[in-house]
């Protein structure tokens, strides 16, 4: 696909994938982000040696700091995958998506708490603390669409 191609799907509202873009609805609700916390078929399963998701702390601590008019939580108790890095949490935003996985202690979602907390405070988006990049990983293999191996 030329740079010509790629401009005038842009310019028509469409995503380099070919997938309109352009919103056709709007919510009432601001929301800055949305943090989704993976309960599915592996994540926080400690019979299967994965570390626990303090699912009812972290509900608990969302509705005490009332994070929910401006970050939705969801915990999700589909698989978000993959599962050799559990526990994953996925967080989108206007600026992106960022993945997490192996996610093992109890501070580190106490940290995720904490920066969301700050970020709805600020009603901004504020950097992701830099002691999550160990934790950062690509969902995707590659940008591009082939699914050959390298």
């Amino acid at each position: 696909m030329s740079s010509g191609d790629l401009n005038s799907m842009q310019e028509k509202g469409m995503r380099v994938d070919g997938i309109e873009s352009s919103p056709k609805l709007a919510s009432r609700r601001r929301v800055l982000m949305h943090i989704i916390v993976c309960k599915g078929c592996c994540c926080g399963v400690t019979e299967k040696r994965k570390p626990s998701v303090p699912v009812e702390w972290l509900k608990r601590e969302w509705r005490h700091r009332r994070l929910s008019t401006s970050i939705t939580l969801t915990i999700s108790e589909g698989c978000l995958g993959p599962c050799d890095l559990a526990n994953v949490i996925c967080i989108t935003s206007p600026s992106g998506v960022v993945w997490l996985g192996q996610i093992k202690r109890h501070k580190d979602y106490a940290r995720l708490v904490d920066w969301a907390e700050a970020v709805s405070r600020k009603d901004a988006l504020l950097p992701l603390p830099s002691t999550f990049d160990s934790h950062r990983f690509d969902r995707f293999r590659s940008p591009l669409f082939g699914f050959e191996k390298k």
